[in-house]
């Protein structure tokens, strides 16, 4: 991994691994990431671009699919439609990924991207989905969340645009680019997190972004916002940010909202975001995505 200039500042850019992952200590790799200004999507020159080795499907209790009912096949390298993979264990079985790669080896497209956002891609189809907060308008005058404990934290400086973008799995153009939110956030986070760390879920008909305080959106795949819930501030952990991706299973939406200030889970309806249930937690700031997990006799939410 290294900065690399680009057409506008410098970029990161992936050049394998290093010799020793070891030796990749975390001030070398924060130095690095605050080096970077622009997000570069890549598409890996290979039928199953977001896959990993094959592996055994684990045995029961088994992560339960973020489709179930849907028509989804564990095996199509072409619904990757949730952090973590359609089986929720970060395995493709059957995936055939090249094994080495640089900015010009092995790699199919690559596509600039506006903001900054940690969040992992889905795929369904010819559809890849990410997610971003842009920095908009004049700088502000810079302070800090003043949470407990508050350490290595951004300050909070700029408005901000929260936004769900769809590219095309076949040649990286942008399809469409949705702001579902523009404000200033309560919390900046940590310096080597972001406002957009929740990664997308999606079913083939939605898709679902989370942005903690920010909000929880289901779009269409034209990119229109079918409905929008807001849960309320979040006051995580030394203000580090949110980070838990949501999880989909059938009719429901999960998401995890823990923090430092009253925490639950909720489980919404998808077409509607109205609560199927909540339930409160004597918890404190989790940055864990939800599972579903199928045993032979029940089903329930880790």
């Amino acid at each position: 991994m290294r900065a690399e200039q680009g057409l506008s500042g410098p970029v990161l850019q992936i050049a394998g691994e290093p010799e020793n992952p070891l030796l990749l200590n975390r001030k070398e790799w924060s130095i690095e990431m605050k080096a970077t200004t622009r997000a570069i999507l890549f598409c890996l020159a290979t039928s199953s671009s977001f896959a990993v080795a094959q592996s055994p499907t684990p045995s029961l209790p088994t992560a339960a699919s973020a489709t179930q009912g849907q028509d989804i096949n564990p095996v199509q390298s072409s619904r990757w439609n949730q952090w973590r993979g359609p089986l929720g264990t970060g395995v493709a079985p059957g995936a055939k990924p090249p094994v080495e790669w640089s900015s010009t080896k092995n790699i199919r497209w690559k596509t600039e991207l506006p903001g900054k956002g940690h969040s992992s891609p889905v795929l369904w189809d010819d559809h890849v989905f990410v997610t971003a907060a842009i920095p908009i308008g004049p700088k502000l005058s810079p302070h800090m969340s003043g949470r407990p404990g508050e350490h290595d934290n951004l300050p909070i400086d700029s408005n901000y645009q929260f936004v769900v973008i769809a590219v095309d799995r076949r040649d990286g153009a942008i399809l469409w680019k949705t702001v579902v939110r523009e404000e200033v956030p309560l919390e900046a986070g940590h310096m080597t997190a972001s406002l957009a760390s929740a990664s997308p879920v999606t079913d083939g008909e939605f898709v679902f972004a989370h942005f903690g305080a920010q909000g929880v959106y289901c779009l269409n795949l034209k990119g229109e916002v079918v409905w929008e819930r807001h849960l309320g501030p979040m006051h995580t952990k030394h203000g580090h940010g949110h980070g838990a991706s949501p999880a989909l299973y059938g009719e429901s939406l999960i998401v995890n909202w823990d923090h430092e200030d009253g925490s639950f889970l909720v489980v919404l309806d998808k077409r509607t975001g109205k609560n199927r249930w909540r339930k409160e937690r004597q918890e404190d700031t989790s940055w864990s995505s939800p599972i579903v997990i199928e045993r032979a006799d029940s089903k329930g939410v880790v």
